[in-house]
C-alpha cells in the first residue's frame, strides 16, 4: 500500500545503516546515548545519530514515535518538501502552514520520548508554533541564513535567535542554491553571519551530502572538508573553528541524547 510504504521504508533505511556500522568493524556505531558519543571520540570511531527526514514516516500513527526510539532514531524532522498531516514544508507554494494538532501531539511525545525536532525545513508558521512549545529541543540540521542571501528555505535570524535561545545548533548547508553563490567563501559568509547572529556556541555544518545537490567549487565529497577548514582558520582562532566543526553538535547531542 502506497501509506504503507513510508513506513516500511523508514524502518528499512534505519536497519540498513545499522547493518553499515556493523560492517564497519568498530569504525562506526550508531550512537543513542551521551555516554557512547564520547566513548566513539575517545576512541577515534564515527558516530552515528540517526534521524527520519520528514514525520510522514509515521504515517500519523504518534505510537510509532517509540518504535523509532527503540530502534535507535534520536531526531526527526516534521516536514520535507510538502506540507503533510504534522505541519507545514517552507518550499515554495505550499502556504506557509502551521503545526497541526496532531502535529502538536507528535512534538510533545517526541519530547517525551527524548526525540529532539530538526526544523529543517519547516514553514515559519511551523517553526513559530514549535518556538512556543516549551518542551521541545530543536535544532537545523541543514540549513542556510537569510541574512545572508541564498535560497527560499533559509532561516532568519529571528529563528536563530530562537533557536539558540534553547541550546539549538544550526549546520550551514553547503549547496549553492541556498548560499547565492558557489565557492568556500559563501559557505563560510552563511557561517559568519550565524556566528552574529547566534554566538559561537550555535553553530556547525549542515552538508546535506545526499547525492542530489551541487557542492561548492573546489569539493567533491566529504574528503574535501578540510579545504572549508583551511578558509575558516584563515579567518577565525582554531578554538572557535574546532566548535564550528564538530563541538557544538558535539555539545547539543551530549546535551539531548541523555543517558
Amino acid at each position: 500500500e502506497a501509506r504503507s510504504s513510508e513506513w516500511t521504508r523508514a524502518v528499512w533505511q534505519i536497519d540498513r545503516l545499522a547493518q553499515f556500522c556493523r560492517r564497519s568493524e568498530g569504525q562506526g556505531r550508531i550512537t543513542t546515548t551521551a555516554e557512547v558519543l564520547e566513548d566513539n571520540l575517545a576512541h577515534g570511531r564515527l558516530s552515528a545519530v540517526l534521524g527520519v527526514e520528514g514525520g510522514h514516516a509515521i504515517e500519523g500513527r504518534v505510537e510509532r514515535l517509540a518504535e523509532l526510539h527503540r530502534r535507535g532514531v534520536r531526531f526527526m524532522g516534521l516536514t520535507h518538501l510538502s506540507n503533510n498531516d504534522l505541519g507545514g514544508s517552507s518550499f515554495p507554494m505550499m502556504g506557509n502552514r502551521g503545526l497541526t494538532p496532531l502535529g502538536h501531539e507528535v512534538v510533545v511525545e517526541m519530547a517525551r520520548l527524548g526525540l529532539s525536532v530538526d526544523v529543517a525545513p519547516a514553514s515559519e508558521r511551523t517553526l513559530e508554533d514549535l518556538f512556543a512549545t516549551p518542551s521541545v529541543r530543536f535544532f537545523s540540521s541543514h540549513t542556510g541564513v537569510r541574512g545572508a542571501g541564498g535560497g527560499w528555505r533559509n532561516l532568519s535570524d529571528e529563528s536563530l535567535r530562537r533557536i539558540a535561545d534553547r541550546g539549538g545548533v544550526v549546520g550551514i548547508i553547503l549547496a549553492p542554491v541556498y548560499l547565492g553563490g558557489d565557492t568556500l567563501e559563501d559557505v563560510v559568509r552563511h557561517i559568519e553571519h550565524a556566528l552574529k547572529v547566534m554566538g559561537e556556541q550555535g553553530v556547525g555544518i549542515g552538508s546535506d551530502y545526499d547525492g542530489m545537490v551541487a557542492l561548492p567549487k573546489g569539493m567533491r565529497d566529504v574528503t574535501d572538508l578540510p579545504r572549508l577548514t583551511e578558509v575558516l582558520l584563515r579567518r577565525h582562532p582554531e578554538p572557535l573553528v574546532e566548535r564550528i566543526l564538530g563541538g557544538n553538535f558535539r555539545r547539543f547531542f551530549r546535551e539531548t541524547l541523555g543517558g
